[in-house]
């Protein structure tokens, strides 16, 4: 099986693809995780001085974070609280 994907595809394909192989795909099954793209810049607002991919990453997880279960245990378990966006950031 492969999974891929393109720009922010890619990044769905690097946070997903642990998931997917343990939960879904027997051991027998060859798995190959392909990321196209996926390569975010984290610049700077010369405004408000935020790094505007975090920001907006932070605020994603906030508006979904009653609703979407994140995909990485280990990492949940790693970050957690005001750290948590970390484990959906690529």
């Amino acid at each position: 099986m492969i999974l891929s994907g393109g720009g922010a595809g890619g990044v769905a394909t690097f946070l997903w693809a642990d998931y997917i192989k343990e939960h879904f795909l027997s051991q027998n099954t060859e798995f190959w995780a392909i990321p196209d793209g996926g390569y975010l810049i984290d610049i700077m607002n010369v405004k408000t001085s935020k790094l505007l991919l975090r920001q907006e990453v932070m605020n994603l997880l906030n508006i979904t974070n009653e609703f979407v279960a994140l995909p990485n245990n280990k990492c949940t378990n790693i970050y957690y609280g005001e750290s948590l966006w970390k484990c959906i950031f690529a």
